[in-house]
């Protein structure tokens, strides 16, 4: 997991290929943008525009991802994500390969509140429960940029 401000996105450009393209569009994005998918390059970089209101730890659940590397990017409002490697939580949802997610549950770690501006990035190995409320319910604007792992000849993914 990588945790940072948005004006520092060149430092991890390295990590993959599409990076720059989605740090591009993260960094240019207007938040009059609707709720929904945007293709980029096709199924290889996508991004989702999301606006929600935060929820109580407790009603949310754990994630990962195999195929794509998640950067979770805060426009407005603030958004607390509890994150634990994997190896420490309990699957409950098995891995669905459509949605590319599986579900887990365990005792909550390490807590990361994004603010505007921050993003964090979440690999494979990253079991992360996002949409939580930072010191009380929030109303959001993220933006999730989804990179294809293969499309960029880095695949860290487990079986």
């Amino acid at each position: 997991m990588i945790y940072d401000r948005i004006e520092h996105a060149g430092l991890y450009l390295g990590l993959h290929p599409l990076l720059t393209e989605a740090f591009t569009f993260l960094e240019d994005f207007d938040p009059a943008t609707a709720d929904g998918q945007i293709q980029l390059r096709g199924d290889d970089l996508f991004v989702n525009v999301e606006r929600y209101a935060t929820e109580p730890a407790a009603a949310r659940k754990y994630e990962a991802h195999r195929r794509y590397l998640d950067v979770q990017t805060i426009f407005t409002g603030t958004e607390s994500i509890y994150v634990k490697p994997l190896a420490g939580l309990d699957m409950i949802e098995a891995y669905d390969e459509t949605r590319d997610v599986a579900f887990y549950t365990g005792a909550d770690h390490g807590v990361v509140t994004l603010l505007p501006g921050e993003f964090a990035l979440f690999f494979p190995q990253d079991g992360h429960k996002p949409c939580c409320h930072a010191g009380g319910p929030n109303d959001v604007l993220k933006v999730v940029a989804k990179v294809c792992l293969d499309a960029g000849g880095l695949d860290t993914r487990r079986t």
